[in-house]
């Protein structure tokens, strides 16, 4: 669990050196090609709420300053198996993406889409007695979800409240400023296996990159494509891949 904590810190210092100097790289691994971008981060405002959709997104201005991507190399299906022959692709990945943007960045978020990710539902709640839904209320009722710090062979990746309830009262995006007796939360939990991490973090390190945040490519698809309506209505987005 400490462990955990830590690489979740050290993940958290990268994505703060990242905003302080504006721009961070995303790196997309896949079987057949690493895509890579240099982004220029803007200004943090206010989280921006899409109705009904069960989704926070921070409202970062972001500009795109190069992309390259070039075949993989030391990757089956998905995930890295040799971590030299895939740090090489990233380098030339990469040199040829600064090339472009005129610009560098030695923090990096992965966008992964090996096979060994995995998907479980939390549900957890707190007692609001009649009173209106806080924050706090929200953040009790994700800690009594007992999502687990860490699980063996596993790591997590993403933890996404999906539905809020008060009461009977379900499908509710944003529930502050709601009152009820009682507030729940479903979470969406994704980990992939410490085995791919370790061997992502490898090529990493041979790469003299450090990792400022690891996304599953198929979430950063759906966010990506579906607009607010198809959020809102529901869809199902197939990242096929090769």
């Amino acid at each position: 669990m400490k462990e955990q904590f830590k690489f979740q810190k050290r993940m958290r210092e990268h994505q703060n050196n990242a905003r302080s100097r504006g721009f961070i790289n995303v790196l997309d691994i896949g079987s057949s090609k690493i895509s890579s971008a240099l982004v220029q981060i803007g200004d943090t405002k206010s989280d921006r709420v899409i109705p009904k959709a069960g989704l926070f997104l921070p409202n970062l201005g972001c500009r795109v300053l190069g992309l390259y991507y070039t075949g993989s190399d030391g990757i089956e299906d998905g995930e890295v198996i040799d971590p030299v022959q895939t740090s090489n692709a990233i380098k030339k990945t990469l040199h040829h993406t600064f090339r472009i943007a005129g610009g560098r960045s030695n923090e990096v978020v992965i966008g992964f889409s090996g096979l060994t990710q995995s998907s479980s539902i939390y549900t957890g709640s707190t007692e609001l007695f009649g009173n209106q839904v806080t924050e706090k209320h929200i953040a009790k009722a994700i800690l009594d979800s007992k999502i687990p710090a860490s699980m063996e062979g596993s790591e997590f990746i993403h933890a996404q409240p999906i539905n809020f309830a008060i009461d009977h009262r379900g499908g509710i995006l944003d529930p502050r400023g709601q009152s009820g007796n009682r507030l729940t939360v479903s979470i969406n939990a994704v980990t992939i296996s410490t085995e791919a991490l370790e061997c992502i973090l490898e090529a990493l390190t041979i790469s003299k990159l450090n990792l400022a945040g690891l996304v599953s490519s198929a979430y950063a698809s759906g966010l990506s494509t579906l607009v607010e309506n198809e959020l809102e209505l529901g869809s199902v987005i197939v990242d096929i891949g090769h």
